[in-house]
């Protein structure tokens, strides 16, 4: 399980595969075609991509930013 999140691409890889194991699973498969499941494919996508622009907004104001200057000069980024 370590050596999946190790890497990025690995990462992104494997929820793909995921994410088309759910599809076929959940009997979708068949209704790709319709405009309901598009519909509802991009609104998903949509709420996530917006979950993660908040999460990296609240990681940067709230996590990284008291802590840099607690960080030596010659370890930041330039």
């Amino acid at each position: 399980m370590g050596a999946i999140f190790s890497s990025l691409g690995r990462t992104i890889s494997a929820g793909v595969v995921i994410l088309v194991v759910i599809a076929l699973l959940a009997g979708t498969y068949g209704k790709m075609a319709e405009h309901a499941w598009w519909a509802f494919f991009f609104r998903w996508l949509h709420v996530m991509s917006g979950v993660m622009w908040i999460g990296l907004l609240w990681y940067s104001n709230f996590v990284q930013t008291p802590s840099m200057p607690k960080i030596p000069d010659e370890q930041k980024p330039r």
